[in-house]
């Protein structure tokens, strides 16, 4: 659950288990309005790609800022440029993948550590056409070296004060990117598509308070679910997480 007012501050953007697979981050075109701050508690609860890891809940503070020319939606920071009837974006992410030594699922024991990365990446969208856009990802933290390749769609749906923004997305994810995090010496992950469905949902207690919630489920490509330190799965490793912010706080901008 999450809620709204006014302050300036800021907050932190940390992370609970660095083999966590998946967070809340706005897909392009989400609409926000320029000069938005807003500071979020997010509680999840989630299932890692990996055998072995824990699905404790997982609470992350996380810093949301909208302008006219920049954002930084959690850990995702980009510039955004509108000419015409296209919308381009430049951006840097966390990639919230891999293990590190403090926080290995029991199936990576015995292996080096594959730590969570950065990623710069570019996106395009006709705003004439709508919700689909594209991303292109590039590991440059010198991890994987891989890259990645999406097309999503979002729709927004409103009724009242409740908001559903339903989002698809497919992913494909070079042979780099996929060995980087789920090889072993006797297994070699090739190239593979992933494919995400997500519902987003927001309800207005208040003029200035809000609830946030998201469910996503994710099928991972048999490349990854082949795996033996990937969970079992019949050819592909399907995943799903929800997380909801239980707190917000933001100055709204005109």
């Amino acid at each position: 659950m999450g809620c709204t007012k006014s302050t300036g501050r800021s907050a932190p953007c940390t992370n609970g288990g660095s083999h966590r697979s998946a967070r809340l981050e706005r897909p392009l075109h989400r609409p926000a309005r320029a000069g938005r701050r807003s500071r979020r508690l997010r509680a999840a609860l989630e299932r890692s790609t990996y055998r072995g890891a824990d699905s404790a809940p997982d609470q992350v503070p996380l810093y949301l800022y909208e302008g006219e020319y920049a954002y930084l939606h959690g850990t995702r920071f980009g510039l955004k440029l509108k000419h015409d009837d296209w919308r381009f974006d430049a951006f840097i992410r966390y990639r919230f993948e891999g293990f590190d030594q403090d926080h290995r699922p029991d199936s990576t024991i015995g292996l080096a550590v594959r730590p969570p990365g950065y990623d710069a990446a570019s996106a395009c969208g006709a705003v004439r056409l709508g919700p689909p856009y594209v991303e292109l990802l590039h590991d440059v933290s010198h991890g994987s070296g891989g890259s990645e390749a999406r097309l999503g769609y979002w729709n927004e749906w409103r009724r009242g004060r409740l908001t559903l923004k339903p989002h698809v997305m497919a992913a494909w994810r070079d042979a780099k990117l996929n060995d980087f995090y789920y090889g072993t010496p006797t297994y070699s992950a090739g190239a593979g598509v992933d494919l995400q469905a997500a519902l987003y949902a927001s309800y207005a207690v208040t003029e200035s308070w809000n609830v946030i919630g998201s469910l996503t489920a994710t099928r991972r490509a048999s490349e990854i679910g082949n795996s033996p330190i990937a969970k079992a799965a019949p050819r592909a490793k399907r995943s799903s997480d929800s997380s909801m912010i239980s707190r917000q706080a933001g100055a709204l901008g005109a």
